[in-house]
């Protein structure tokens, strides 16, 4: 809270500092440029009449008062392109709409890969109008959602492809997806790894089949399982979402040999149970290998579900990988 005394102390510095640069006077180009760095919003506004053009410049880049930023824009007037360009990285964003009047194609293509304020996005863009198909790509990388989406009507499929991995906006997902259409195979395969649902599942109506079996093994949401599984089988069947579909279809279809590997190291008894039932009777070496399992029901089916004939050769078998 401000006493008598601190208002009093205030008011005596500012008469001080108004004393000072009446003493002063004109100042010398130096004394100027030197001052435009005061931290008195007085004495700045006071030396932007003598300083030179360079150090107003440089002093736009961090100048935060809106009316020495105008008092130095009113006397420079017109920028060349150099300065454009370097006022465009300044903090203050006033600073920056003024520079693109100015500045050069390529430093405001730069910028807007950085540029968070829309205003200055969108005057950025009217003064540039269409991209090249080179700028369009580039632009792809931008921060801002608004410029990638204007980038995206211009820019190369590949590159188009390559910002659908790791796209999260919908509308912009939505807008790539409409002007590429239909994919290749090549090009299907390579999005069922984008981080986005969306994508993934536009994918699977174009993705190969060996893609689409890989691709269950690290995918984890349920809907795009249910997707892939429908688009492998031909036939009719019921399936229960989640990562128990999978182990469905996997118990239906894979290799017997792959379903006593998946059992030595799977420890979700349902999934155990799923893949046990569609063993039936095992062999002597099966039952030996599921033995090993990590999974305490695997290892009570393998000492349960043994023929009687062969008993005698399990128990061989396990006597010998004990001697050995």
């Amino acid at each position: 809270m401000k006493t008598f005394e601190t208002t009093r102390q205030e008011a005596k510095n500012f008469k001080n500092v108004s004393y000072l640069l009446d003493f002063l006077g004109e100042l010398t180009p130096e004394e100027a440029n030197k001052l435009l760095y005061s931290s008195e919003d007085e004495v700045r506004e006071y030396a932007i009449k003598y300083a030179d053009r360079k150090t107003k410049i440089d002093r736009l880049l961090v100048e935060y008062n809106s009316n020495i930023v105008k008092g130095i824009l009113n006397t420079i007037g017109e920028l060349t392109p150099e300065e454009a360009n370097k006022l465009l990285k300044a903090n203050y964003t006033y600073v920056r709409e003024y520079a693109v009047k100015y500045a050069d194609r390529k430093s405001k293509i730069d910028r807007l890969f950085v540029e968070n304020d829309s205003d200055i996005v969108n005057s950025i863009l009217s003064s540039i109008g269409e991209l090249t198909k080179k700028e369009a790509n580039k632009l792809l990388k931008a921060n801002y959602t608004y410029v990638r989406e204007y980038a995206v009507k211009y820019a190369g499929r590949k590159n188009k492809i390559d910002l659908l991995l790791v796209e999260s906006v919908c509308s912009i997902i939505t807008d790539i997806l409409k002007s590429i259409g239909e994919l290749t195979p090549e090009e299907a395969n390579k999005l069922l790894k984008a981080n986005h649902t969306y994508v993934r599942e536009y994918a699977i109506k174009y993705a190969d089949r060996q893609s689409k079996i890989n691709h269950l093994l690290i995918e984890d949401n349920h809907v795009i399982i249910d997707s892939i599984l429908r688009s492998l089988d031909e036939t009719p069947y019921y399936l229960i979402l989640g990562r128990e579909g999978f182990i469905a279809y996997f118990a239906k279809y894979a290799e017997r040999e792959s379903k006593i590997k998946w059992l030595l190291v799977e420890h979700d008894s349902s999934v155990v149970d799923s893949i046990l039932k569609s063993l039936g009777k095992l062999t002597p070496m099966e039952a030996y290998q599921l033995l090993n399992s990590k999974n305490w029901m695997a290892i009570i089916y393998a000492m349960r579900n043994v023929n009687s004939k062969d008993l005698a050769k399990l128990r061989e078998i396990i006597i010998k990988e004990l001697i050995n």
